[in-house]
Order: C-alpha cells, then sequence, then structure tokens
C-alpha cells in the first residue's frame, strides 16, 4: 500500500522545523502553512507580496524612515487607519479569521491573527516586535531602550500600558483568570503557531468537522509530537473518518506514550473518548 501523500501545508512546516531554531520560524510562512490544508488555492508568493507592499508603504509614509518611532507609528496607521485592520467582532469564531491569506484580504480577524500581520509588517521595516501570549486575549510587544510597549492589534492597534491589559484581560475571562507581568514576555514562534492552531482545533470540535480537524491535530503534532493526549485523539478523528490505517498508528503511538496505564484503563479511556 503507498503510503498517503504528504499534503502540502504538513510539508512546508515540516520544512520549517527542519530548517529554522524553533525561536525563530518565519511566522508568515508558518501562517501559511496552518491556511494551506484548508485554502489549497493559497499562494504563499501572493500573501508575502502582500506584506512586503504593506511594509513599504509604512516606510514610505514615515517621517523618518531611520527612526524608530517614526517607523512604528507609520506602520500602526498604516494598517489600523488606513487599510482599517480590525478585530472581527461580529463572527469571532469564523475559521477564516485564522487564516493569514483570507485575514489580510477581509482586514478582520483574531487576535493572533491580527498580530501575525503586524509582526511581519514590522519585521520587513526594521522594527522588531514579538507576540505575546496572554490568557483569552494576544498582543504585540516591543522594547523601546528598557521600556516594555503593548499594542493590541484587535482594538485597531492601541496602545495599552501592562496594566491596562491586565485590567483588559479580567474583563474577557470575567476575572476567571489569574495574570501578572510574567506574562508579558515573548512567546515564541512555534508556540504562536501552536495556539493558532488550538483556536481552530477547539473551532472544528464544536462543529463536529473532523475532515477539518485532523489536518490541524497532524500540524500540532508536527510542532508538538510528543503529547500524547492529541495522538489519541487524532487516531479517534481518523478512525471516524475510515483511516483505520493511521488511526491505528496514532492509537498505537498513545498506548506507548502512556505506558503507564493497564490495558483496562486504556480501553475504559477509549469508551469514553468514543461516547463522547
Amino acid at each position: 500500500m503507498k503510503p498517503p501523500p504528504i499534503k502540502p501545508g504538513h510539508a512546508l512546516l515540516e520544512r520549517l522545523l527542519d530548517n529554522y531554531p524553533e525561536d525563530d520560524l518565519p511566522l508568515d510562512l508558518g501562517a501559511c502553512a496552518i491556511a494551506l490544508p484548508h485554502r489549497p488555492s493559497l499562494r504563499i508568493e501572493t500573501v508575502q507580496s502582500e506584506l512586503d507592499r504593506l511594509a513599504s508603504e509604512s516606510v514610505l509614509k514615515s517621517s523618518d524612515p531611520a527612526d524608530f518611532q517614526a517607523t512604528l507609528d507609520s506602520i500602526r496607521r498604516t494598517l489600523f487607519e488606513k487599510h482599517g485592520f480590525n478585530g472581527n467582532e461580529e463572527d469571532y469564531y469564523a475559521p477564516e479569521n485564522s487564516f493569514l491569506d483570507a485575514v489580510l484580504t477581509t482586514k478582520k480577524g483574531i487576535p493572533i491573527t491580527l498580530s501575525v500581520i503586524f509582526i511581519e509588517v514590522a519585521r520587513r521595516t526594521g522594527v522588531p516586535m514579538f507576540g505575546m501570549a496572554l490568557p483569552c486575549h494576544f498582543v504585540v510587544g516591543c522594547f523601546q531602550g528598557e521600556k516594555l510597549r503593548v499594542f493590541d492589534p484587535f482594538h485597531g492597534g492601541i496602545e495599552r500600558t501592562v496594566e491596562e491589559s491586565i485590567e483588559l484581560v479580567h474583563l474577557l475571562s470575567g476575572g476567571s483568570v489569574t495574570i501578572g507581568r510574567e506574562h508579558f514576555r515573548p512567546t515564541p514562534p512555534s508556540t504562536i503557531l501552536t495556539r493558532m492552531l488550538m483556536n481552530l482545533r477547539g473551532i472544528y470540535q464544536s462543529r463536529n468537522l473532523a475532515d477539518k480537524l485532523i489536518p490541524v491535530l497532524e500540524q500540532i503534532l508536527i510542532l508538538n509530537p510528543n503529547e500524547s493526549s492529541l495522538h489519541g485523539e487524532l487516531a479517534l478523528n481518523l478512525a471516524t473518518r475510515g483511516d483505520l490505517s493511521g488511526a491505528h498508528d496514532h492509537l498505537k503511538t498513545y498506548i506507548d506514550m502512556v505506558g503507564g496505564l493497564s490495558k483496562e484503563e486504556i480501553a475504559s479511556e477509549w469508551v469514553q473518548r468514543i461516547r463522547t
């Protein structure tokens, strides 16, 4: 039996991991890899050209392209005032909000995808921005000297203090999460890509779309191969789609990784998974 063909998005993600340190993965290419299984007509060169164009426009409109502050201000004006990038509050859980090419077209997205655009446009202008994965929210930051500056792409690129950002998270979570200054540190690109995928996982799980969920789980495991529970989840979804060979492989991996459990415990867990 021939092995299943390698999916373009998966192959791209694996190439990135082979060629870049995890802390230096290019977010634009990683985000394209995430979108490709769901948007096969996506052209990576088109996405990169649009990011290049936004960066060039920001530099051209900067009062002093050599000045950090002037260029940063110009990026914010270009993205959020001229082009109107903003959060999609009306249809927050639409999968398209997680796809970089779609958000570049609609100018609407969720916090993490809008943050990737901000980071990638800034990178092209020489302004070093980074993502910060807060509980219930995602923002971007940069250091200006010793000072941490925080920007919220979902809310039109507004600048907030750390204290204001903490207050916003308390509001978004209904006070259910604890957040402190320790959360305001650069999030590695591999973790950003994983969080993007976890968002899609939640959407497709809630809609019982196994065919959409499977490539998401596969990509999470490319980035995080030691997540035993995800091997089990993927096995179950592959089985429901009739891919018994793939289900067997991931179930075997799952069992090997949770070797401390008895056969009875594993069987009981799987009965519970099937029922839910």
